[in-house]
């Protein structure tokens, strides 16, 4: 029976809870207000600029810029938009064909001043836009209670589901380690000892390219295996049936830390495609454990362009000198580690998620294509990084 503390403190929970809830959401509502406002003013004030770039870059004076002409103006406009992003940075060919289905309307192959401005008018306010989605890693009895148990991921449970009380995301996907008996991770597999590093070469239909090809394998306790209880998520982590649970690890011959893609970096989950097929802009990763899956998957999250945070008071990690070292790794890709409190960040720009809104727009157009572009069809094109296309099921 709960104490007598302990059932006052869920029910000062219960009553303010709410409160917090309404208080995030008009501090929600005047972040997405500012940023409104933020966008409408730097494509009214600019109209200058933007109508100086458009003739400096209409090298012939025809009044359109053609295709050479478009490659040189839109990374000036990248840059104009994100003063961060560098000159020098080669947009792939799909990026590059989203930005022309984006700018150029009637899809002549000719872009108009006018278009570019009635393009920006769309894209602008976009830009770090989206919807915010939860990531929640690997929150499974093994790694609570189990043979791989990480030190205080049961707080990071209840501070996981006090943050779904305190904010309600537009998308929560929920990953979870699948793995199959004698898995490669398995110190078992090998008659390895415990908490050692292999080198394993995984077979070609796991993504290895060459028989020389190896990767570096930490040796683990058998985990997660599939049917066991120990893979079930933990009975006190909220889950809801409008959850999408991504399975990761099921490959027997390579590993998967990221909930986007195994190790090789050759196989997809599936989460990458989920989150864009919901227009998420925005991604908050928790779980376990912040220096291996929590860590890995917001990396893969911002290399896929999503503005992402590694909510920290929602995870754990499974030693503090891997998480000091993940933690510069996460510096470097642009993630920010913030607390739980802080849910949701203001909304900002930068060079990657100025490209995903573009997508998004376009993307959008597929689907209902009066809305953007003047009506026509965009091209389908695919994200990067470039990788295999995986079979494994979403559930």
């Amino acid at each position: 029976m709960a104490s007598v503390g302990e059932m006052l403190w869920q029910s000062l929970l219960f009553v303010f809870s709410p409160v917090r809830r309404a208080i995030v959401g008009i501090r929600d509502y005047f972040d997405e207000y500012n940023h409104q406002q933020r966008a409408d003013k730097l494509i009214s004030e600019h109209r200058p600029k933007i109508s100086e770039m458009f003739k400096e870059h209409d090298k012939d004076g025809n009044g359109y810029i053609d295709h050479d002409e478009f490659k040189t103006l839109i990374v000036d406009i990248l840059q104009f938009l994100d003063p961060e992003f560098p000159k020098t940075r080669k947009l792939e060919e799909e990026e590059m064909a989203v930005l022309r289905k984006l700018v150029d309307r009637n899809h002549d192959n000719q872009v108009t001043e006018e278009e570019l401005w009635e393009s920006l008018k769309e894209w602008v306010p976009a830009i770090g836009g989206g919807k915010r989605a939860l990531v929640i890693v690997d929150l499974q009895n093994d790694f609570i209670t189990g043979t791989l148990k990480v030190a205080n991921a049961i707080e990071a449970v209840k501070k996981t589901n006090k943050l779904r009380g305190d904010f309600t995301f537009d998308v929560v996907a929920q990953t979870r380690d699948w793995h199959p008996p004698k898995h490669c991770s398995f110190a078992s597999t090998h008659g390895a000892d415990l908490f050692t590093t292999k080198m394993l070469k995984p077979s070609k239909s796991s993504g290895g390219s060459t028989e020389e090809e190896e990767v570096e394998q930490m040796m683990w306790p058998d985990h997660c295996v599939q049917g066991q209880a120990g893979a079930e998520f933990h009975t006190d982590l909220i889950k809801l049936d409008t959850d999408l649970v991504i399975d990761k690890g099921v490959d027997i011959n390579v590993d998967s830390y990221s909930g986007f893609f195994d190790n090789c970096r050759q196989g997809e989950t599936g989460l990458q495609k989920e989150l864009k097929k919901r227009e998420v802009g925005e991604v908050y990763v928790v779980g376990v454990a912040s220096d291996y899956c929590v860590g890995s998957t917001a990396l893969d999250a911002a290399a896929c362009g999503f503005t992402t945070y590694l909510v920290q008071d929602c995870s754990a990690p499974v030693s503090e000198e891997s998480w000091a070292s993940m933690k510069q790794k996460l510096q470097e890709a642009q993630v920010e580690v913030i607390q739980s409190h802080q849910v949701p960040m203001p909304r900002r720009w930068t060079s990657e998620n100025t490209l995903e809104a573009a997508k998004r727009l376009v993307r959008r157009a597929e689907q209902s294509p009066h809305r953007v572009n003047g009506g026509h069809t965009p091209c389908d094109v695919e994200s990067l990084p470039k990788v295999k296309k995986s079979d494994k099921k979403v559930v």
